[in-house]
Parts: C-alpha cells; structure tokens; sequence
C-alpha cells in the first residue's frame, strides 16, 4: 500500500523498514490523508559540503492546494529503532498537520510530539546515567533499548530457520554448478560464495543450537514456497538465468531478513544473532554486487521469458511470507516453471572456448620441476602452470559433495567446501602469476582430463580416496617444500 512513499528510501534499508513500521501504524484517516494526497513524499536529505541542502518537491498547484514533503536524515539509520520511529511519527504529525497546531496545541513542535504520542510514538526517555557518561551495555545498545521486550526466542530461532534452509540450498546449487560451468570466472566465483555460504550456514546451526535443545529441526523445508524457490534456481538452464535468479532474488532477500534480524533482535539478549546476522550481511554484500555485474556481463543471453521467470519467483518469497517469515503467508504455492523438469548433475567437466586443446595431457609439470636442468625461474612458471591447472579439483570435489550430499553429516560439507575453494584460489593465484609476467593463459594447453577421468570412472568414495592419496604426498619435502625452496630461489615473491 505504501510501495511508491517508500521508493525514495531504498538506499536506507534499515530506515526504509522503520518508515514502513509507522506508516502501517497510523490511524486509517491518517494513512488515507497521505494516500490521497498525489503530491505527498517522504525523501532522504541531500547534502553537498560547501553547497548546502537540495531538496525537489512539487510546486502548489494553480487551486493553490499546498504540496507536502517529508525528509528524514540519513543518519537516522543509525539511531536506535525507537528513537527513529518517533522521529519519523513527529515528522508525519508535521505532515498531517501542516505544520499547524493540534486541537488546543498551538505551537507546531509541541503538537507533532502530542499527535505522534497518540499514535504511540513518544520521545524516547532520558539516557540512563553512567560513570562520566561511558555508553552503558558494553556498547550494544541504551538502556531504554534493552527495556524493551518485543522479541522472542521463538522467533529468533525460526527466523534462523528459514535463513539457514535457504543458504544450505544456495551453498548445494553453487557446488552442483561448478563442474558443468564453462566459464572460468564463474566456476572460480561459485567455488568462493559455496564455501562462504557454508561458513554462514555452520554459524547459523551453532546459534540454533544454542538457542534449542535437540532435535533443532533444521533439516525440515520451512515453507513449500522456498522449497518451490529454490528447486527453480537450481534448474536454471543457463548460466546467465543461474546469476538472475540467485544473485538478483536469492541473495538479496537473505540480505533483507539479515538487515530486518539485525534491527529487530533485542540487542542485548540475543545479542549473539545480531553480530551472526551482520557478519553474514557483510560477507554477502561483496557477493551480491559481484552477482549482479557478471549478470550485466551475460545479459544479452537471457530468453525472453526471463522476467516471467523473476516475476514467479518473487511470486514464491511472497507466498512465504517473505524470506524470514515476517510477512504474510499464502498457501498458494507457484507453479513450477524450470523446475518442471528436475536439476539432474551434470559430471563432465566443460570449460570455455579460451581452453585450447583441453584433452592434452603431454605436459608433465612434475618432471620438469624435479629436474635440474632448469633454473629456478623457469621452475616458477611451471608452478604457475600446475596452480591454475588445479581447477579440475574443485570441479572432481564438486561431484563428491553432490553425490554424497544425503550420506556424510553437515561438517563433511563443511570442511570439503573449504578444501575446494582453496583448491579454486590456487587457479586464480596462478593466473596472476602470469598475468604478472605479462603471460596470457589463454595461450597455454591446460588440460582436463584428470577430473573427467575420476568424474566419469569412479565413484564419489574412490575420489574421495584418490584426493586424499594426493593430498598426503604433498606433505613430505619432495612436496610443498621444495616447491617453497624453488619459489625462494627464483626471486618471484608472487611464486611463494
């Protein structure tokens, strides 16, 4: 009802949610006034230093009808939620009124604060005192803040929920994209944010659990709707429509029910689901904003049918209730539209056109790096060559993750996941070993033939056993070391 008020405010999300809270609070005459009212806005400040406030709003009309602006400071967002929420309820009173008087409140300050208490906010008491005014509650909030008592542990906990059952799902549709992903940056990316999601999803069953006795339920679907939600985007069949729906719906939304966690937590008493929620909002902001260049970048492979495809699923965060539950909840589940045909994994390898001769398996690195008849510059290269060759790992450990998905406990996946990411920040850390001497890649036959073979031949346990045969004899001195000592020699810090 209030979308096009709240519109000006999207840079401010924690603001823009305070001011949907007070508009949702008025008095229906009220909330009618502001409707009906076409030139009525709520605005952020603009100010330039040593230019001063700009402010735009429509000039009165020819009938000389009065034109109204509300504007709220930026810094609003960082005050507390109850100060906030007055502030912008003696700013709407200001609004209704005209700047006017109330009832026998003839001074317009006075009765902003009388009109906004009678529609429940009031002028937050007094600070509590404290020796020489050190901000009380080891800083987590004021005293009045932590007097309020409008959050549960119940809903702390199935807010949790929901936000874990979706990061899980995006941390499980990141890992099965890998190997079938050809794009070099993106199969590097997914290997990133998998393992980042599954940070965040080993920090949320920690608070669940220290919220709740067992068993924590974090293995139910939560809604149908996000199961319906998260069953399409991993059926997304192309690359491009992948980026659309998870970076540009997905992750933004569980920026959201972080930001609403984070405002509406009581800060003190569940203070530990504040920080969870900002750590995992910072992580995923970089995400995010990556999400949504690459999408930029592929846009032009986009079917037509794309905004259908978004519109239904947002159609299915809706029938949630949102994200985290705060909203309504419809039981009327959308209609599978990718998802109509299940995500089936895809083993085999693929890789884009800049792999040239990608079944060429003639380069040895390991005998050109144990052989004394190059230097150790020379030796570097090589080492760069088996760095950025390693992103046939993440794409074999990938299979193992998927196929045993169901079979190994959550901190199997945990510990793989960051295992596959290092193997994926070894490939980026060669292509800039090259890139720093001026070496394109793209020249160079890097092959594939190691995780197409294990993908292809053997089972989910038999790779597994083969990646830790491999990994034991990095190990002795003949491994890491020398390799360490090679990189030494040569001069290149980047080669260390």
């Amino acid at each position: 009802m209030f979308d096009h008020l709240l519109t000006n405010l999207a840079e401010c999300k924690r603001l823009q949610h305070w001011v949907a809270e007070v508009l949702e609070a008025l008095p229906a005459d009220v909330q009618r006034d502001f409707l009906d009212d076409p030139s009525f806005r709520i605005i952020l400040e603009e100010y330039t230093p040593d230019a001063g406030w700009r402010m735009f709003m429509e000039a009165p009309t020819a009938d000389r009808r009065i034109t109204r602006c509300v504007v709220l400071r930026r810094r609003l967002e960082e005050a507390s939620a109850e100060f906030a929420r007055f502030v912008i309820g003696h700013e709407l009173a200001h609004a209704f009124l005209h700047n006017g008087g109330w009832g026998t409140i003839t001074d317009p300050e006075e009765a902003a604060n009388a009109l906004a208490a009678s529609w429940g906010f009031s002028p937050p008491p007094p600070e509590y005192p404290t020796y020489r005014g050190i901000p009380p509650l080891a800083g987590l909030c004021s005293m009045q803040q932590s007097m309020l008592c409008d959050w549960s542990v119940e809903q702390s906990a199935s807010r949790w929920k929901r936000l874990h059952y979706v990061l899980k799902r995006v941390h499980e549709t990141l890992t099965a994209r890998i190997t079938a992903e050809p794009i070099y940056e993106l199969k590097t990316a997914y290997s990133h944010h998998a393992y980042l999601c599954a940070e965040q999803v080993t920090l949320i069953r920690r608070r669940v659990a220290e919220m709740r006795e067992p068993p924590l339920g974090l293995d139910k679907v939560p809604h149908p709707a996000l199961e319906r939600l998260m069953d399409e985007v991993i059926a997304a069949p192309t690359s491009a429509e992948l980026l659309t729906g998870l970076y540009g719906v997905v992750l933004p939304a569980v920026l959201d029910a972080c930001r609403r966690i984070t405002a509406d937590a009581h800060p003190l008493a569940d203070a530990p689901s504040v920080r969870a929620a900002r750590l995992i909002d910072f992580e995923l902001r970089d995400v995010v904003n990556f999400g949504e260049k690459a999408q930029r970048c592929l846009e032009s492979d986009l079917p037509s049918s794309t905004t259908d495809w978004i519109a239904r699923l947002h159609a299915c965060l809706d029938a949630a209730g949102g994200l985290d539950g705060t909203a309504k909840v419809s039981d009327t589940i959308p209609e599978a539209w990718h998802s109509r045909t299940p995500f089936q994994y895809q083993s085999e390898p693929k890789r884009d056109e800049r792999f040239q001769d990608p079944y060429n398996a003639g380069v040895n690195p390991e005998a050109f790096l144990y052989s004394s008849r190059y230097a150790p510059r020379d030796k570097t290269l090589m080492m760069y060559y088996k760095r950025l060759r390693e992103i046939d790992v993440p794409e074999m450990m990938a299979s193992i993750l998927v196929e045993l998905r169901h079979q190994e406990p959550w901190e199997f996946h945990m510990e793989m996941s960051r295992q596959l990411w290092d193997e994926a920040r070894h490939a980026i850390m060669g292509e800039v070993g090259f890139a720093a001497q001026g070496i394109d890649w793209r020249t160079i036959p890097i092959n594939f033939t190691w995780s197409r073979n294990l993908n292809l031949q053997l089972d989910a346990r038999q790779r597994h056993g083969v990646l830790f045969f491999i990994e034991q004899g990095l190990m002795p001195k003949t491994g890491k070391r020398y390799e360490w000592e090679i990189a030494t020699e040569s001069g290149d810090p980047l080669s260390k």
